[in-house]
């Protein structure tokens, strides 16, 4: 029986890196079925793309239904955020149009043939196949999708071999539940302003989780919702923002630590399968039923370049009874998974609520994402290196800090103790400069950064990041170097020596969020570099702008200038 009405694709021309989408219109012998779109063993529609190379590789179709959501501006609201923030209100208005999309991206040009494939209980019911041609896309080259550098598992570049080093903070969930969408639009934009690059977005019970409905295995009651995470993607790709997508948070399965146990409906005594928490990750048919969620996840958002990496959990140890062996084991099972379905390739992550974790070893996990709120009177930009070396010497793989900071309670707490935001500044120019892959990311975006405005803090790394280029045979931190040389004892340097380069940040011992530091003068910074003439940039770690140049010629294998050190000053030197 035929169950596909119409095939629809609004483009005239198809282009490479540009998203391809069809709309499968179904007619009324599919509501006859009486199924869960959202179990492929029940029903699935596949579509098999034959490239022009002759690679064949599977997507899945995934259920949409249509809605419109509007905001309604209130401009006489009194409970405004900031002068040009307006209390506002986000209307959905439900067209109950329901189909299935299949979205494709893709740099190969040529022609292509596709096999759509309809099965009803393991049964193909029907097939049809379309022909259509991709053109080169000559006004967007595309990079691809993120990878890990290989040479030195260190960093992160895209397909093309560009390097790409995140620069931002967390956006978990919106904080007004009448702004929602509105609140991204404002961060979002103020992140782009400051040369932020990098998010970290939560599928949380209170956002965009789509087991947090009706049902634990049927999301008909959240597709609002996770239309809401599409509009919220389309504005972090419109800001030029990367992001981690974070598929699960402890609450959900825990009593205790943020607990949502209670109203989750995996929970039996919300009609769920599970007596507690732990059997998620020891239930077969609980896995089961999780690996569809990944399927339609990866369905709705694979495509995306802009998707840095699906991170499985958010602190998974902080789960009710957490057993580390099953955890480990699970998530060896759903990043293979993940992998084997995502044709794109993307990054997989996890993360605990410390440091370390047993998963973080696994091949599976691209990367180690630690997290920690132990940085309380320290100098961040000293420690940071330690923990970077420490890690990245246990797992072999690029550190990224999707969570750091000085108070885990409150933002506002937070804000008390660094209103300048020095923190931010320091997770980014230590742990990028440090060995990191990334800059440390700061929670509390809502009552920290917003409410201090304290964005400028991105600029200034967020500008240097796109100067620098980590893909090189050689691979020396600065500071472990014995050959570099300091002049004041007051003065650190962390950074890196690479093939004709080097990437330097010098920073005062003393300087902490809450210890102001007097200007050092004319400290002499000698480090090894290659013979020949040299250039060397001297850069204000806050701006990011060039506030010196030099031009030199390197004898003995050594470079020396002098610079003025209040807090923190950065440098680029190059071959010529």
């Amino acid at each position: 029986m035929g169950l596909i009405k119409s095939i629809i694709n609004k483009k005239e021309i198809f282009l490479t890196n540009e998203k391809i989408e069809w709309e499968l219109h179904l007619n009324n012998k599919f509501q006859e079925l009486v199924i869960n779109p959202f179990n492929t063993k029940e029903f699935k529609i596949e579509g098999y793309f034959r490239f022009p190379s002759k690679a064949i590789k599977k997507v899945y179709a995934f259920y949409f239904k249509s809605n419109n959501l509007a905001m309604n501006f209130q401009k006489e609201e009194k409970q405004l955020r900031k002068q040009d923030e307006y209390y506002q209100k986000e209307i959905i208005k439900d067209f109950a149009n329901e189909m299935f999309l299949i979205r494709f991206l893709t740099k190969e040009t040529g022609e292509y043939h596709l096999n759509l494939k309809v099965t009803f209980k393991n049964k193909v019911i029907e097939e049809q196949q379309l022909v259509f041609n991709v053109k080169e896309n000559k006004t967007s080259q595309g990079k691809g999708v993120l990878k890990v550098e290989q040479r030195h598992k260190r960093n992160f570049i895209f397909e093309n071999g560009e390097t790409f080093i995140p620069v931002g903070q967390n956006n978990a969930w919106y904080t007004s539940s009448t702004r929602k969408l509105d609140d991204y639009r404002v961060w979002f934009s103020k992140m782009r302003e400051n040369n932020a690059n990098f998010t970290r977005i939560w599928l949380n019970t209170r956002s965009f989780a789509l087991h947090s409905g009706e049902k634990f295995d049927n999301f008909i009651s959240r597709m609002n919702n996770v239309n809401e995470l599409d509009q919220v993607i389309e504005l972090a790709i419109k800001n030029n923002l990367y992001f981690m997508l974070t598929l699960l948070q402890h609450g959900q399965f825990s009593a205790k630590v943020n607990p949502a146990w209670k109203h989750n409906k995996w929970n039996k005594e919300n009609g769920g399968i599970l007596s507690s928490p732990e059997e998620f990750f020891t239930n077969p048919r609980a896995k089961e039923i999780y690996q569809q969620q990944l399927i339609y996840l990866v369905a709705r958002y694979g495509h995306l370049e802009n998707l840095a990496a699906w991170e499985l959990w958010n602190e998974v140890d902080w789960t009710d009874n957490f057993n580390s062996f099953n955890v480990v084991e699970w998530h060896d099972e759903m990043t293979k998974f993940i992998k084997e379905i995502d044709i794109y390739g993307h990054l997989v992550t996890t993360s605990y609520k410390h440091l370390k974790g047993e998963g973080f070893y696994l091949k599976s996990i691209d990367y180690a994402n630690p997290h920690s709120y132990d940085y309380t009177n320290l100098n961040i930009n000293s420690e940071l290196v330690k923990v970077i070396e420490e890690l990245h010497g246990l797992y072999k793989k690029p550190i990224l800090h999707s969570e750091i900071g000085i108070d885990w309670r409150t933002g506002k707490g937070t804000y008390q103790k660094d209103p300048e935001g020095i923190t931010i500044k320091q997770n980014h120019w230590g742990a990028i400069l440090g060995g990191g892959a990334g800059g440390g990311m700061n929670w509390w975006w809502d009552s920290f950064v917003h409410f201090g405005d304290l964005y400028f803090q991105f600029k200034g790394i967020g500008k240097f990041v796109k100067k620098m280029n980590m893909v090189s045979e050689k691979y020396q931190l600065l500071q472990t170097l014995k050959t570099v040389k300091i002049s004041s004892s007051q003065i650190k340097l962390i950074g890196y020596l690479l093939d004709d380069r080097s990437y330097g940040y010098l920073y005062h011992k003393d300087f902490k969020y809450n210890n102001k530091v007097n200007e050092i003068k004319n400290v002499l910074v000698e480090i090894p570099f290659n013979n020949g003439n040299c250039l060397i940039e001297i850069y204000n770690t806050t701006t990011g702008e060039v506030e010196e140049t030099l031009k030199m010629e390197v004898l003995n294998e050594k470079v020396s200038f002098k610079v003025n050190i209040l807090s923190d000053k950065a440098f680029i030197a190059i071959q010529l």
